[in-house]
């Protein structure tokens, strides 16, 4: 598929933020970069792109450094984490669905160790959520026993994308309206947006693909769903 050239801006900027250094080596053995390339290049095309590895970092420290780097709206940041590891077949769907209901309330204090093996770096990116008021959605949550694998020891994985959000403040700021009135009218204080390549209908399917995966309830258990 080609080479992916290094965004020499966005490394500056890296750079320039608090423990941050530049070193191949980190890279040299980490799979997880190898795994996402090819899907990147398929979907997006020509991009460059800055790969970040961590050792001992806060949360909020890696929250300062995602969000110092997220500039616009043409910025994709990609966290690659397996989820539980090793466990029997259904014992990995309990945990892992758990794990999927903290992300999508974004709740870090849920996300235990174990949880998953980048658990800093998904709790850096909640914490990055929580301040842009971005709410999740779960694109696929499965182990590796739903493939070709034996269901005895299985690793977890998950997708998950985060969506625009507004406040009843911002509405009314649009609408010349007072906050309390529109608060009282709309009967919430924030709701979902389409993002630039969404539209009301997919947000609404994936609003329901989401009050499923906070109940617990598993999807193909339903007959149907009407919004």
């Amino acid at each position: 598929l080609g080479d992916v050239p290094i965004d020499a801006e966005l490394r500056a900027l890296a750079l320039r933020q608090h423990g941050s250094v530049l070193s191949d080596e980190t890279h040299r053995y980490e799979h997880s970069l190898e795994v996402q390339l090819p899907f990147l290049q398929m979907r997006l095309g020509e991009f460059s792109l800055l790969p970040i590895a961590f050792g001992r970092i806060s949360v909020t420290g890696l929250a300062d450094l995602l969000d110092a780097l997220w500039e616009t709206q043409e910025t994709l940041i990609v966290v690659s984490s397996d989820l539980s590891h090793y466990h029997d077949y259904e014992t990995a769907r309990e945990l892992d669905a758990r794990t999927a209901r903290a992300i999508l309330a974004l709740d870090p204090d849920r996300l235990r160790d174990g949880s998953a093996c980048g658990l800093t770096a998904i709790k850096g990116l909640i914490e990055l959520a929580r301040r842009k008021r971005l709410r999740v959605a779960q694109l696929g949550l499965a182990n590796s026993g739903d493939t070709a694998g034996p269901r005895d020891e299985v690793v977890g994985y998950g997708a998950f994308v985060p969506r625009n959000r507004i406040t009843s403040e911002e509405i009314a700021k649009q609408w010349g309206k007072d906050p309390v009135t529109i608060q009282r009218g709309l009967l919430l204080t924030e709701k979902s947006v389409p993002g630039l390549d969404e539209d009301t209908i997919t947000i609404s399917v994936a609003a329901g693909r989401d009050a499923l995966a906070r109940a617990g309830i598993d999807p193909q258990k339903v007959g149907a769903l009407y919004i």
